[in-house]
C-alpha cells in the first residue's frame, strides 16, 4: 500500500518530531489532534515530562480537568523542580473546584521560583475563598516582583472593592 509514514514516527528518536505536531495542534486549538499526538510521544517515550505536561494542558483545553491533573501529576513525577508545572497543576486543580489543593501546588511552585504570575494565581485562591487579607498580601507580593504586572493592580483593586475602600 502507500507509505504512511506511520512506522517511520514510531522510532524513538522520532518522539520529539511528534511532540513538535502536539505542540503545533495545540496552538491551533485542535486538542483532540494533539491528545492523539502526545499520547504517541509518550508511548514511544513516557519519560519526557513535558509531553505529560502537555497532554495535561491539552484536557484542560478540553474541560476535562481530572485527566489533566493526572497527566500533569506524572510530569511532576518524572520532574518535580519546576515551578511552572506545579503552576500548571494548581490551575487544574482551581477549575476542578479543588482550591485548596490549588493553594498547595502554588506555594511549592513559589518555593521553587516566585513569579508575579504565580502570586497572582494564588491570591486569586484566597480571594475565592473570602481570605482577603491572604489575596492582599499575595497581590502585593506579584506586584514587589514587577510593579509593571497589570492583573496585579486590577487583583488588589477588587480587594479594594470588596472592602468598599472606594478611596484606595
Amino acid at each position: 500500500g502507500p507509505f504512511t509514514g506511520a512506522g517511520f514516527l514510531r522510532k524513538p528518536e522520532n518522539a520529539n518530531v511528534i511532540q513538535l505536531l502536539g505542540l503545533i495542534c495545540h496552538k491551533r486549538g485542535d486538542f483532540d489532534s494533539a491528545v492523539k499526538h502526545f499520547d504517541m510521544a509518550i508511548s514511544i517515550d513516557g519519560s519526557n515530562y513535558e509531553n505529560h505536561n502537555n497532554l495535561g494542558l491539552c484536557y484542560a483545553g478540553m474541560g476535562r480537568y481530572k485527566e489533566s491533573i493526572d497527566s500533569i501529576l506524572k510530569a511532576i513525577d518524572i520532574n518535580p523542580g519546576l515551578n511552572f508545572v506545579h503552576s500548571n497543576l494548581g490551575l487544574q486543580y482551581r477549575n476542578d473546584k479543588q482550591v485548596e489543593k490549588a493553594i498547595g501546588s502554588f506555594l511549592k511552585s513559589i518555593s521553587i521560583k516566585e513569579t508575579p504570575e504565580t502570586w497572582g494565581m494564588l491570591g486569586g485562591c484566597y480571594g475565592e475563598l473570602r481570605d482577603l487579607d491572604e489575596a492582599e498580601k499575595c497581590f502585593r507580593k506579584s506586584l514587589d516582583l514587577n510593579p509593571d504586572f497589570a492583573a496585579g493592580h486590577v487583583d488588589l483593586a477588587s480587594i479594594h472593592q470588596l472592602r468598599g475602600e472606594w478611596d484606595k
